[in-house]
């Protein structure tokens, strides 16, 4: 309906709501969004991409208590919000600075791209690849980024980085003071150390695999940054490609698409069940 608000034929809305809830990314138009030419589209986009990158138990948590008080409460999300506003800041910033717009229209798409890209649904405007680099690989890394635990997104989840971030600062304190007993938490709950370990180990991994694909890739004769956007597109689920891909991923030879489904698949799985399915000792029992 807000598509349709916006302006969208009805189904265009239709598929491309159902496209932007799943964070899938698919469109009815070569140019995604960018064949509407509509601010009022990208910013549907926008806001209905981070309502999906949310733990979806937290809308039932809201819904069963009738209050906004578990949104607003949630550590993660909290922690996702204020990633996600540093980085629309920063490239709108950015858009404004390269001349490439005037302000409102560099707050509309500086908004949408960020919000479609950190949340790795992959929905586009039809200028995207004319960013400056910098801006580029910012929104890149933030694909990795990903949203919270519990929605559809990619990337290795917002969760994930606060636990990380909790423990680095533990650790400064730790070292300031040696004889000081730290609990690290994330809200009021504790986080033991089997948690600890297992956030950092699967941090290691996708680190990685993602290493592995774009070395791949680039010995197969694509430039480090064709390599490195196609990797982040495949294994963050993103979809969005720069360089050679920004068109599309039909230029990849073919051992390079099944490099990248590799790529999908361990993304979209978080790797250890792929790596389990490859353990001798699952297959032994």
């Amino acid at each position: 309906m807000a598509f349709r608000v916006a302006g969208m034929p009805w189904f265009d809305a239709l598929c491309h709501g159902l496209s932007t809830v799943s964070l899938g990314g698919f469109s009815t138009r070569n140019e995604s969004l960018g064949y509407f030419d509509s601010s009022a589209v990208e910013m549907v986009g926008g806001i209905f991409s981070i309502l999906a990158a949310v733990n979806f138990t937290l809308y039932f948590v809201a819904v069963g208590r009738r209050s906004f008080k578990p949104l607003y409460r949630n550590p993660e999300l909290r922690f996702f919000l204020l990633i996600l506003s540093i980085v629309v800041a920063i490239v709108v910033v950015e858009l404004y600075r390269a001349d490439m717009y005037g302000a409102k229209d560099a707050f509309v798409h500086g908004f949408f791209l960020t919000s479609s890209m950190m949340t790795d649904n992959g929905l586009a405007t039809a200028d995207y690849a004319q960013m400056p680099s910098h801006t580029i690989m910012l929104l890149l890394a933030a694909s990795f980024f990903g949203g919270c635990v519990g929605s559809t997104c990619g990337g290795i989840k917002a969760l994930r980085f606060l636990i990380m971030y909790k423990q680095s600062r533990h650790e400064v304190n730790q070292l300031v003071h040696p004889n000081a007993i730290f609990t690290i938490k994330v809200g009021n709950a504790p986080i033991h150390d089997r948690v600890l370990r297992s956030v950092w180990s699967f941090f290691f991994l996708y680190v990685l695999f993602s290493c592995f694909f774009i070395w791949a890739l680039n010995l197969m004769g694509y430039d480090i940054m064709t390599s490195f956007a196609t990797v982040a597109a495949c294994i963050n689920n993103m979809g969005l490609g720069f360089g050679e891909t920004a068109a599309g991923f039909g230029t990849l030879s073919d051992s390079a698409k099944w490099l990248m489904c590799a790529a999908m698949l361990f993304g979209r799985l978080e790797i250890y069940p792929i790596l389990i399915l490859c353990s001798r000792a699952f297959w032994r029992f």
